[in-house]
């Protein structure tokens, strides 16, 4: 369970990061705007895969006590 967390971590935050690069690359709004974008997507990333690795960690552990 902990390394599909650490995965989900790592994979959203190189998104975020790739985010933060594009945001600063460039002083336009747009560039700006679709970093910022791309760092959300990262963060949902990361929120989706701790909730989904949680939720299956607690799905097996119900389907262990029967």
């Amino acid at each position: 369970m902990i390394v599909y967390l650490i995965l989900w971590w790592i994979t959203g935050g190189i998104i975020i990061l790739i985010g933060i690069g594009m945001a600063r690359r460039e002083p336009d709004i747009v560039t700006i705007l679709i970093g910022i974008i791309v760092m959300a997507i990262g963060c949902i990333i990361i929120i989706h895969g701790s909730f989904k690795t949680f939720v299956n960690f607690f799905v097996e552990l119900a389907a262990e006590e029967g």
